[in-house]
């Protein structure tokens, strides 16, 4: 075997650094912040008695960051744990230490699902983003986004009786039929194509595209039912609102003008009366800043390679969405400290 010099290791960790991501967003976080809530969600630790101690707190949330991140399901996050040099550092664990299984990440990712605080924890960060100076002053961008699931194989008749909320008698008579339906999941047509699943609308911040709101519907719910909602957080003096066409009913243009927000919302034409020349322009002008959140559910599906949900009801599907967009935030945080810290250089 070749001999190696005393310098190599370091070495090699120092070239691995330049290219590890990970490190620097375990860096610029302040995990601690997740802690109570955290501990709420999961219990208290077991730290005596038959049987191995529970995991830390922290370890687990950052290994389901990771999966989120990386787009994996809990059997291949697993195996990468073990695998790869960059996970177990960012997760808490040292080399030789043993990794959570997969049954231990669904579970972990179910009681957050059961203790319902995945808006906490996204709330939590965007706390720590004020602190550093990220106020989410300059105007919003509003947008929804279709995220599949797993496609169900029913009757009309079945379907018509999810749709209005109840269960077919067979499936309650037998747990095996019902365990693997998603009877929260909704069927929409867009540009000709059927969808399965859920929508996750966002409100995101103009200059820094960082998701200051976000919402889980079905995907059957008009993007309009939840613009009030998305607004709610953010300060409406003089506040400018981009959004497509779906979000410009009367109502709402009047509630938003009520409420002292400038909407920049997209012209739409109708049958037999074309846009006007200035609604051209004001389109044009729109689309060029509204086009921004674009980029976000851009990152999300590429780079996260997040473009269908691996759970069943609506309750996890809150998880693994509310999850993705903490993710969104903590990887654009980590981009624009680096992009501060070249400035500086």
């Amino acid at each position: 075997m070749e001999k190696r010099h005393l310098l190599e290791v370091e070495q090699q960790q120092e070239a691995l650094a330049a290219f590890n991501a990970l490190d620097r967003i375990k860096a610029i976080v302040d995990w601690d912040r997740f802690t109570p809530i955290l501990a709420e969600a999961f219990g208290p630790p077991r730290t005596s008695g038959r049987g191995r101690r529970s995991w830390d707190h922290r370890v687990l949330f950052r290994c389901l960051l990771l999966g989120i991140m990386h787009g994996l399901s809990d059997a291949r996050l697993h195996f990468l744990l073990l695998d790869r040099t960059t996970f177990k550092p960012f997760a808490g664990l040292r080399s030789l230490d043993q990794v959570p299984d997969q049954k231990t990440l669904w579970k972990s990712r179910d009681l957050l699902a059961k203790a319902g605080c995945i808006e906490e924890l996204v709330a939590v960060f965007k706390e720590q983003l004020a602190g550093h100076g990220y106020e989410l002053p300059t105007g919003t961008l509003v947008a929804s986004s279709l995220v599949q699931c797993h496609r169900q194989h029913n009757t009309r008749a079945e379907n018509a009786l999810v749709k209005e909320g109840d269960v077919p008698a067979d499936w309650e008579e037998n747990p095996a039929t019902l365990r693997p339906k998603d009877v929260d999941a909704r069927w929409v047509k867009k540009n000709g194509v059927r969808y399965f699943g859920s929508k996750n609308p966002l409100a995101v911040d103009r200059a820094t595209k960082f998701i200051t709101n976000w919402a889980v519907t079905s995907a059957n719910v008009h993007d309009s039912q939840v613009f009030e909602v998305l607004l709610d957080t953010h300060p409406p003096n003089g506040h400018e609102v981009y959004a497509d066409s779906a979000y410009r009913p009367e109502e709402g243009i009047k509630s938003l003008v009520t409420k002292k927000f400038k909407p920049r919302i997209i012209h739409k034409a109708k049958r037999g009366t074309p846009l006007s020349p200035r609604q051209k322009i004001l389109n044009h002008r729109y689309s060029k800043v509204r086009c921004r959140v674009e980029h976000v559910f851009g990152s999300i599906r590429n780079d996260m390679s997040n473009r269908s949900l691996l759970c069943l009801g609506q309750g996890r599907a809150r998880v693994r969405i509310g999850l993705t967009n903490l993710c969104s935030n903590i990887r654009r945080f980590s981009y624009r400290k680096r992009v501060e810290e070249m400035a500086l250089v």
